[in-house]
């Protein structure tokens, strides 16, 4: 009962800051969190309270709950379900989950402030580099809507792409040849595309200031967005074969399906072996030693 009062109230009080909530197509995100301490077993996932009959669908998990995408004109009658749940399984979500509150930019900058943010992305003379999410929206017309919304950003100079694809125009070997990126080889447009056919976008994009990324987070167009990782190169250490770990009772088992894995120190620690589709005389044995290292014990081999 305590619960109807918290849940209905957040819901009507949500509708009411309707205007003030990023929306696309009528719908836009909240958490519903969860009690931590006997409620987040997945045979608790609040799929009759949180489900289509009410408008709202469960997008992903989230840290203590989930994840909702709602219809935001069908919120007071979701209010009106948590005053007069139909049945048990209502009843008992009800009592699981502990609050209902939007997505809001707390959970987009995962609790850290916008200046932290900024600080922390690598400066190129474009702006400072960031990864976007595209907010992960299931209603297609949701998703039209934030791709309108992203191309208007991009218009305004709020994101600036990155190109991750080039053409070259003329001879190779000839000078002159002359590199050409075109927007549609852009890293928002790839994100634009991969979001239209799958409902999943992500891209790095320059933002040229911190007053430009605070309209990219009050937007709502992403549901996450990180400094972008600089990309370094190292100088390869001078490691030797290193001795397996002494103690193998509770190690994990790791697959590893590649070519050349050829290091006999781990051949004590093997658990099963299958016959390899391709002998080990004819596999890359050099790339398959790199590649396992990166499983098996990476920092013995290599100190960067």
């Amino acid at each position: 009962a305590e619960q109807q009062k918290v849940l209905s109230a957040s819901a009507r009080r949500l509708f009411a800051q309707r205007e003030v909530l990023p929306v696309y197509g009528g719908r836009t995100h909240l958490v519903a969190d969860m009690f931590v301490e006997d409620s987040l077993a997945p045979s608790h996932t609040p799929t009759d309270l949180l489900g289509s009959s009410h408008g709202c669908q469960i997008v992903a998990p989230l840290r203590n709950g989930y994840l909702v995408e709602v219809d935001v004109s069908a919120l007071p009658a979701l209010a009106a379900a948590i005053e007069r749940p139909s049945n048990i399984s209502e009843r008992c979500d009800i009592a699981n989950v502990q609050s209902l509150s939007p997505f809001g930019q707390p959970r987009r900058l995962r609790q850290h402030t916008l200046d932290q943010l900024w600080d922390a992305a690598p400066e190129k003379p474009a702006g400072r580099q960031f990864v976007v999410w595209l907010a992960p929206f299931q209603s297609q017309i949701a998703q039209e809507e934030l791709l309108s919304a992203i191309s208007m950003l991009s218009v305004e100079r709020i994101i600036l792409p990155t190109f991750t694809a080039v053409r070259l125009i003329g001879d190779a070997t000839a000078t002159g040849a002359e590199i050409v990126a075109t927007p549609s080889q852009s890293s928002i447009a790839r994100a634009m595309r991969s979001y239209r056919n799958t409902g999943v976008g992500r891209a790095t994009v320059s933002v040229p200031s911190k007053s430009a990324l605070a309209a990219l987070i009050s937007s709502g167009v992403s549901h996450r967005v990180d400094p972008a990782r600089p990309v370094n190169v190292t100088a390869p250490g001078k490691g030797t074969e290193p001795s397996p770990p002494t103690n193998l009772v509770n190690a994990p088992i790791v697959g590893v399906i590649d070519g050349g894995l050829d290091a006999r120190s781990y051949q004590g620690a093997e658990a099963w072996r299958v016959a390899p589709l391709v002998p080990n005389g004819q596999a890359d044995r050099r790339h398959g030693n790199a590649i396992s290292s990166l499983v098996v014990q990476g920092h013995s081999w290599n100190g960067n």
